[in-house]
């Protein structure tokens, strides 16, 4: 099935939407996000050790004693919009902006 135009999505409320030709991470104009639908870069702990002047050791011991099960993920707090995330055995940070 080839088409020279743009493809039409189905949504579940039977709603059309035209497909479009950009990446998904392209912006389509100049405006920038909203707050709520940025996407914010997960960190490794040796670079957000870096970020936060810290050492590795001591921010992964920080994550161990905080960390805390949501559901079947292990979050961990760390405070001032820090947050650690385990995915196996290392942790990745997201650190928000204040």
């Amino acid at each position: 099935m080839t088409s020279a135009g743009p493809r039409l999505l189905s949504t579940c409320t039977g709603v059309s939407q035209r497909r479009s030709s950009l990446a998904p991470n392209e912006a389509t104009s100049n405006e920038a996000a909203p707050e709520s639908a940025r996407v914010h870069r997960l960190l490794t702990v040796e670079e957000a050790a870096r970020v936060l002047s810290m050492t590795a050791t001591a921010l992964r011991a920080r994550c161990r004693r905080r960390a805390r099960r949501v559901g079947r993920d292990v979050i961990a707090r760390l405070g001032a919009g820090v947050v650690a995330f385990k995915f196996g055995v290392s942790w990745r940070l997201r650190i928000d902006p204040p």
